[in-house]
């Protein structure tokens, strides 16, 4: 097989030379053609460009006039958008404004009728406190005036019920009588049984029947009511 593929090979060896020689001749020859057709192209569009040139250059007045009116009327434009831009934001800056004024106007309003009914509570509970305060005050004068009162009626109560003192005798052999008591003699002193008949029934300071106490009015200034009513 080497033999015989060697021997083919040498046989060849001038074939491929001769068919080397043709390609590259059928090469030029393509290339020679199209680069003329190249040309030939490339000169054609040369000459329209410059045609359309020439046309281009009776076309700069009218290109320029063109050119100023979209310009003005671009910037025309421009100008309104901005106007409208402005505007828009100056009324959203206006409604803002306005809002947050009116939220800090509520809340102002809110923050003084807080305020306000704070204040009126406050005063309305210092008021009660001093009602109270002064209520209390005049009942106690009044019960610890009628605790006097009764602490007096009942010393003399005590003092009325007490038995008599013995007449004292004298070196002399006289019965000397005890000093008479400056209280007694005041409001009757001796018998006090019999002389309470003689005096008014509610006698300011004989304290008369303790039972009379139901003809004095209600709320006394002195009595502070009917004490068996419960007081």
């Amino acid at each position: 097989m080497d033999h015989l593929e060697r021997a083919r090979r040498e046989n060849e060896r001038d074939l491929l030379a001769k068919v080397f020689e043709e390609q590259k001749e059928h090469d030029k020859l393509r290339w020679e053609v199209e680069s003329k057709q190249f040309l030939e192209n490339h000169k054609k569009k040369h000459e329209e460009d410059l045609v359309i040139k020439q046309r281009m250059l009776r076309m700069i007045p009218d290109k320029s006039v063109f050119e100023e009116m979209i310009t003005k009327r671009r910037e025309a434009q421009y100008e309104r958008d901005k106007a409208e831009h402005w505007e828009r934001t100056r009324k959203e800056r206006e409604r803002k404004k306005r809002e947050r004024e009116e939220r800090e106007k509520r809340e102002a309003e809110e923050r003084a009728r807080k305020e306000a009914e704070e204040a009126e509570k406050r005063r309305r509970m210092e008021e009660e406190k001093r009602i109270r305060e002064e209520e209390r005050a005049r009942l106690d004068a009044m019960a610890e005036k009628q605790r006097q009162r009764e602490a007096e009626i009942e010393a003399r109560r005590e003092k009325d019920t007490a038995p008599a003192a013995a007449p004292r005798e004298t070196g002399r052999g006289v019965l000397e009588r005890p000093p008479m008591d400056r209280g007694s003699d005041r409001w009757g002193g001796g018998d006090r049984a019999g002389d309470r008949g003689d005096r008014p029934a509610g006698d300011r300071w004989g304290g008369g029947d303790r039972g009379d106490r139901g003809d004095r009015p209600a709320g006394d200034r002195w009595g502070g009511g009917d004490r068996a009513g419960g007081d």
